[in-house]
This record gives structure tokens, C-alpha cells and sequence, in this order.
């Protein structure tokens, strides 16, 4: 008796420590999954979804989107698709799609690394869509004002019930260029007394000294 038990606590702890281990990528069946951008939308404009090599900021040819904050101007979007064989994955129940950091817009960012453990990584923290078909389907990503400057990839992770247990990437990135909040004068304005604000302040100093000696 005492033996069946002391099995029964140790099994249990099994379990308990299985169910406890972090979930990481590595543990990840890597799928057998077609993730594309298939169009974007800028400014109201429907474009090829022609993705970049290059993760560089402002590399040549790279699809460039602008985050936007006016509800009345129609936002730049990426429309993404993928798709899967349903036999790749034996239990998948449903697809989640997230924008990850290129690693050139993580570098020397700490809140955007990757991470083995997902509870940690911060790489594919932008949820584009969640409960998304198993095997084959699309989504939108419109950009919003708190989509930060940097260049992109799309990642989808298969679930099997509420655990991930296989994901894929696509190929290739775009950007995403920041807001600007304040109107074109404004930004004018502000840069002509960053400009003249010194020379100004020059010609006040010089024409004090030159009064203070004739006096």
C-alpha cells in the first residue's frame, strides 16, 4: 500500500511538474505553414504585398506604412494569409497571428528581444488576430497610433485547445513609420525657432555688450 501510494505522489508530481514547464519555441513543432502578406493598404491605396530582404530601416524597395491617429483618414493596414495541411499538425483547433520585431529593431532594446520561453518574449508581443481557423484563413493588421517605428515579420502559432504547439514565419519585412501628432505649420514653426531662436539670442547678447561699453 504504502509503495502504491508513494507512485501515485510521485506521478502526481510528474504531472504537476510538466504542466508547470514554460512553454518555449524550441518545443515548437516547426509547421509546415504558408505565412504571407498578400496586400497592403496605404493611404486608402490597395498595393502588392511584396515583402523587403532587407530588415533594415529605410532599405530600398522596403513596403513602408504610417501610423495614424485621424479617424476620419482610412488607416494603413497589412492584410496577411496563411495556410497549413491539415495532417501537418495532428489536434491544431485554432490559429493566432502576432507582428514581430525584425532583429535589426530589436537590437539593443530590451522590451523587444526574443525570448525562448513565450511567457517572455517580447520580440511577438503585437497580437494582429486570435481564434483565427486551424488550417487556412487571413486577417487584417490596421496600424494605430501605438504601432512603434521599426520593421517587421509575421509570425502564426497553432493551438492545440489553449496551448501553442507549432508556429511559422514569413519571409521577408516591412516598416511602420511613426505618428506625428502635430500639424505641418506647427512642425514648421517649431523648426524655424529651433533655428533662429540661437542667432536671435547672439544678436541681443552682442548688441547688450557693445551698449554696456559705451556707456
Amino acid at each position: 500500500m504504502a509503495s502504491a501510494a508513494l507512485l501515485a505522489t510521485l506521478a502526481l508530481s510528474t504531472l504537476c511538474a510538466a504542466a508547470a514547464a514554460p512553454v518555449t519555441l524550441t518545443s515548437l513543432t516547426p509547421a509546415k505553414m504558408t505565412i504571407s502578406v498578400t496586400s497592403f493598404m496605404v493611404e486608402g491605396h490597395k498595393m502588392a504585398g511584396k515583402l523587403s530582404k532587407s530588415a533594415d530601416l529605410d532599405a530600398p524597395g522596403i513596403p513602408t506604412l504610417q501610423a495614424t491617429v485621424n479617424s476620419n483618414t482610412e488607416k494603413d493596414a497589412v492584410l496577411v494569409g496563411y495556410s497549413m495541411p491539415p495532417a501537418a499538425v495532428p489536434g491544431v483547433t485554432s490559429t493566432s497571428l502576432y507582428a514581430c520585431y525584425s532583429k535589426p529593431s530589436a537590437y539593443d532594446r530590451p522590451w523587444r528581444q526574443a525570448n525562448d520561453i513565450l511567457s517572455k518574449d517580447k520580440q511577438c508581443q503585437i497580437v494582429i488576430a486570435n481564434g483565427l481557423p486551424p488550417h487556412q484563413g487571413n486577417a487584417t493588421w490596421e496600424i494605430d497610433e501605438n504601432v512603434p517605428q521599426a520593421t517587421y515579420f509575421v509570425r502564426a502559432y497553432s493551438l492545440c485547445g489553449q496551448t501553442r504547439c507549432a508556429f511559422g514565419n514569413s519571409t521577408g519585412f516591412f516598416q511602420v513609420n511613426p505618428i506625428h501628432n502635430l500639424p505641418k505649420e506647427v512642425i514648421g514653426a517649431t523648426i524655424g525657432v529651433m533655428f533662429f531662436g540661437p542667432v536671435v539670442l547672439t544678436v541681443f547678447f552682442l548688441k547688450d555688450r557693445v551698449i554696456g561699453k559705451t556707456r
